[in-house]
């Protein structure tokens, strides 16, 4: 898993500069190297690592259930971010002679 925080650390870049996002951009959308997805962070600070369904339901509607209690997220767009998952094998396929 990387996140925003991991690739400024390891690029020295902060997270909203465009070279980093451009760079994240390629990776996902070109070489299908990262997939993204979605992390909610409740007001208690515990980390939920949103399901497809959860998330596709947010990108569509900006509109979030808490995982645990099914409750309404009133800030949901302020306590939803995204991370990356990498895929090994895309990037092993790409240098391959």
């Amino acid at each position: 898993m990387l996140t925003y925080g991991d690739f400024d650390k390891l690029t020295g870049l902060r997270y909203d500069t465009e070279e980093l996002q451009q760079a994240i951009t390629i990776l996902v959308s070109r070489f299908h190297a990262l997939e993204m997805r979605l992390a909610f962070i409740d007001e208690t600070e515990k980390t939920f690592y949103l399901e497809d369904e959860e998330q596709q339901e947010f990108v569509q509607t900006g509109e979030l259930a808490h995982p645990d209690s099914g409750l309404s997220v009133t800030d949901a767009k302020e306590r939803v971010f995204p991370y990356y998952v990498a895929f090994p094998p895309v990037l092993t396929e790409e240098v391959a002679p």
